[in-house]
């Protein structure tokens, strides 16, 4: 893979706040390598280095599901009640959306608890707009999933799956 037209660094707001990680990730995408710069939220680093920290292995837990973003409009044009969409707006700050499932893992407990589509509407009874919400509210064995279902407020309990690192013994975050 070639090299960014850009470099590796931080994200910072106005005040100089470092809020996310600036890397570059390369991956397979069917026979050929292609490459995305993405932000790493500093939260996460953090969390991992904590862990490390305190002599652990980080463990990380997943839903076994994947998930889409959905404006607040069409989760409307899906009959989400307004109630609902206010409690979504406002966890969300500027970025309205919902996250729509679109796969979950063959085998998994999602598979069973979880359906393509389904509006996700809280975890463990805490509203979920973005991605990282659903990380940090998914690290326990299990959690009860709210969902927007077929026209229907559906409540699931799903257990997680821990993802394996007893490989990982360090992080090293490399530019250049």
């Amino acid at each position: 893979v070639n090299g960014p037209q850009d470099f590796d660094g931080v994200l910072t707001d106005a005040g100089g706040n470092i809020h996310a990680l600036w890397s570059s990730f390369a991956y397979e995408s069917g026979r050929e390598m292609v490459q995305s710069n993405l932000g790493v939220p500093l939260d996460a680093v953090v969390d991992m280095v904590r862990q490390v920290q305190a002599g652990g292995v980080p463990l990380l837990r997943t839903l076994d599901a994947e998930f889409g973003a959905l404006t607040l409009s069409g989760a409307r044009r899906y009959g989400v009640p307004a109630a609902w969409l206010e409690r979504l707006a406002a966890a969300g700050g500027d970025q309205r959306q919902v996250l729509a499932v679109t796969r979950v893992t063959g085998g998994s407990d999602a598979a069973q608890q979880l359906q393509g589509g389904d509006l996700l509407l809280a975890i463990d009874g805490q509203v979920v707009t973005r991605f990282r919400d659903v990380e940090v509210r998914t690290q326990q064995p299990k959690v009860k999933v709210t969902v927007w279902r077929g026209g229907v407020e559906t409540t699931v309990e799903v257990g997680t799956t821990a993802l394996p690192a007893q490989e990982l013994d360090r992080v090293v975050q490399w530019a250049g």
